[in-house]
């Protein structure tokens, strides 16, 4: 017999995801990014679209994410590549699947990584060249791992934390 799905309703995904205001995220531009795809998500009422596992943002050819594109530019912002709305949509699907607190948590790690420095930029990071920062090729900076889910990214980040500790 199959797996049961546990079944999510859109008002249990909205008690979790906060205000849209991320406060707690330092880099303006993200936080501007987050805002904006906040808002969007929730005037489309798609955040029970976000939630699912969708392979890509980027490459998918359902309407829905073209209604939050769209969206997105009507409240103000026009500046997103391909990778940047890949990267805003991940981080707002992990939001939608994992609640706020364990957001804050994700971008607390973020945050150390300029403060202990380079834990997500080790030798192992495409882009890094020669094992050192200088050298470190800031066109992989937006999605460093595309194929890692949030889950996968957010273990890979709690071993780093704990490894330069």
């Amino acid at each position: 017999m199959g797996q049961k799905t546990k079944l999510i309703k859109p008002s249990m995904i909205l008690d979790n995801i906060g205000n849209g205001k991320f406060e707690y995220v330092q880099d303006i531009y993200t936080r501007k990014m987050l805002v904006n795809a906040w808002k969007s998500i929730s005037e489309t009422n798609l955040w029970d679209f976000v939630i699912q596992d969708i392979h890509s943002f980027i490459y998918s050819d359902d309407p829905r994410i073209n209604i939050i594109s769209e969206k997105m530019e009507q409240n103000g912002y026009h500046e997103h590549s391909g990778a940047s709305f890949g990267y805003t949509m991940r981080k707002m699907q992990y939001l939608a699947k994992h609640g706020e607190e364990n957001f804050k948590k994700i971008f607390y790690a973020e945050d150390c990584d300029d403060i202990k420095g380079t834990i997500l930029r080790d030798e192992t990071t495409p882009g890094l060249k020669n094992g050192n920062e200088e050298s470190y090729d800031s066109n992989w900076d937006m999605d460093p791992y595309p194929d890692e889910d949030a889950m996968e990214y957010e273990q890979r980040l709690k071993r780093l934390l704990l490894s330069k500790t």
